[in-house]
C-alpha cells in the first residue's frame, strides 16, 4: 500500500510540474471581438509587407484565413508550423493600426527577442507565427498581443517545445519525420 501512495504522488508531482499539452492562456476583449488560438501547418504566403519591427524586416500575406488542425497552445519547433490566433470583430467592425507584439526567448544570431508591427483586423483575421528557419526554432514562453487605441485586444500564451515532445503535430506538416 505504501509503494501504491508512494506512486501516486509521484504521478500528482509529475503531473503538476509538467508543461501542460493543452491551452496555456487566452484572454481577449469580448465587447471587440471573439477569438480563438491554434497550431496549423504553414499554408505559404502570397507576397509580404514591410514590418520593420520584425526579425526579417516583412510579414507575410496570406490568401485566406486558416483554420487550425490543433486546437493547442503547445507548439513542437519545427520548420513548416504555424501558430497564432484567429479574431472575428464584434458585427465585422474595422480596427486600424493595430499594434501586434510578439515575444520570445532570444533568436540565436540575432538575438532578438521581440517582434512588432501594426495591421488591419477585420470581420475574419488572423496574426501568426511560422517557423521558417532554423534560428526561430527556439523552446520556452511566445506571447502574442494584440493593442487598440490603448487597450489589450487579445494576450495568447504559447509555449514552443522540443518538436520531439509532439511528434504527432510536428510529423503532419511534411519534411523530415522525427523518431
Amino acid at each position: 500500500m505504501a509503494f501504491v501512495l508512494a506512486m501516486r504522488s509521484l504521478l500528482v508531482l509529475a503531473l503538476c510540474s509538467a508543461p501542460s499539452l493543452g491551452w496555456a492562456d487566452l484572454t481577449f476583449d469580448e465587447e471587440l471581438l471573439t477569438a480563438s488560438a491554434g497550431v496549423y501547418c504553414d499554408i505559404g504566403s502570397v507576397g509580404s509587407s514591410e514590418a520593420p519591427g520584425t526579425d526579417v524586416g516583412q510579414i507575410d500575406l496570406l490568401e485566406y484565413t486558416p483554420e487550425f488542425e490543433w486546437d493547442t497552445m503547445v507548439v513542437p519547433a519545427k520548420i513548416g508550423l504555424s501558430f497564432g490566433v484567429r479574431t472575428q470583430t464584434v458585427d465585422g467592425a474595422v480596427l486600424e493600426n493595430v499594434i501586434v507584439r510578439l515575444t520570445h526567448p532570444a533568436f540565436p544570431e540575432t538575438g532578438t527577442t521581440q517582434q512588432v508591427y501594426v495591421t488591419t483586423m477585420d470581420a475574419l483575421s488572423i496574426n501568426a507565427y511560422s517557423f521558417d528557419i532554423p534560428r526561430e526554432l527556439t523552446v520556452g514562453p511566445w506571447v502574442l498581443q494584440a493593442e487598440w487605441d490603448g487597450q489589450i485586444l487579445y494576450r495568447a500564451e504559447f509555449t514552443v517545445v522540443d518538436a520531439k515532445m509532439l511528434p504527432a503535430i510536428a510529423n503532419s506538416c511534411g519534411g523530415g519525420m522525427l523518431s
